[in-house]
């Protein structure tokens, strides 16, 4: 019988994985996030990678910046409308991989993290891990105290409305198997509440989720301005979430297979 690292390594060897990172004006810092995760990938999968950073209607050169990297396994695309969820939804059209992972550009989790979330949906731990910034075992390094408070109060918000059976639904790490891209597409959402609509669709689909606690950092680039807007989307929070409930109810409750009593 095969060890556990052998068996890893045939996973690792058969399967071809993506990252999608979106990216809006990141031009200052883009190419130590991805000259990181790319060390990373070659270390644990060589040759079965790719690395789509999409471009998110920077106009401060983040594109150029990724492709003066010169690698041909590290792909740039424009998105030309701003908005989180327009981003990740046109990086994650484009891949090609049988696991597909998107994080964010600010390298607050470490790539080493996300091939030990990449690893569990390979060995079919669950069809997908969502990172946690929340969870008793998570680390965090220079976080304020009011991020974690709005965090778990948005957490807790949907929780109760959409029922969802993670900690964090806005941990910028979820890594999932290329069948679950349909619910990530289908989602309507735009912005900045993809992530909730995402896993929504994937819950309600009774798709496997594992939650995976991770080692934060909230300001790995000193200088660099989160894109979250605080108090505009903290104040859309309960609306969002609310037509999220229904669209998503609504679009399963149509799958429904309807059985008629004939006689």
């Amino acid at each position: 019988m095969m060890d556990q690292r052998t068996k890893i390594f045939f996973l690792r060897a058969n399967m071809k994985y993506s990252i999608v990172i979106p990216a809006y004006n990141e031009a200052p810092y883009i190419e130590r996030t991805i000259s990181a995760i790319r060390e990373r990938l070659i270390a644990a999968y060589p040759d079965v990678w790719e690395i789509i950073v999409v471009d998110n209607a920077s106009d401060d050169g983040t594109g150029e910046a990724v492709r003066a990297l010169g690698d041909p396994s590290i792909r740039v695309i424009r998105e030309p409308q701003k908005g989180k969820g327009k981003a990740l939804k046109h990086g994650v059209a484009t891949a090609s991989g049988d696991i597909i992972a998107y994080t964010d550009a600010d390298l607050s989790i470490d790539p080493e993290q996300l091939c030990e979330a990449i690893d569990r949906v390979a060995r079919k731990e669950a069809e997908m891990v969502v990172g946690s910034r929340l969870s008793a075992q998570s680390q965090k390094e220079d976080r304020e105290w009011w991020r974690t408070f709005t965090s778990s109060a948005f957490n807790l918000a949907a929780r109760m409305i959409l029922d969802l059976p993670v900690g964090d639904s806005q941990c910028p790490m979820k890594v999932f198997k290329k069948e679950l891209s349909e619910q990530l597409l289908a989602s309507s959402e735009n912005g900045f509440f993809i992530d909730a609509e995402f896993l929504s669709r994937v819950v309600q689909a009774e798709h496997a989720i594992l939650e995976m606690p991770v080692a934060w950092v909230e300001h790995r680039y000193p200088g660099r301005r989160s894109k979250l807007r605080m108090f505009s989307d903290g104040a859309m929070t309960p609306i969002a979430l609310a037509r999220i409930r229904v669209r998503s109810a609504s679009a399963f409750r149509s799958t429904i297979p309807v059985s008629r009593n004939e006689r």
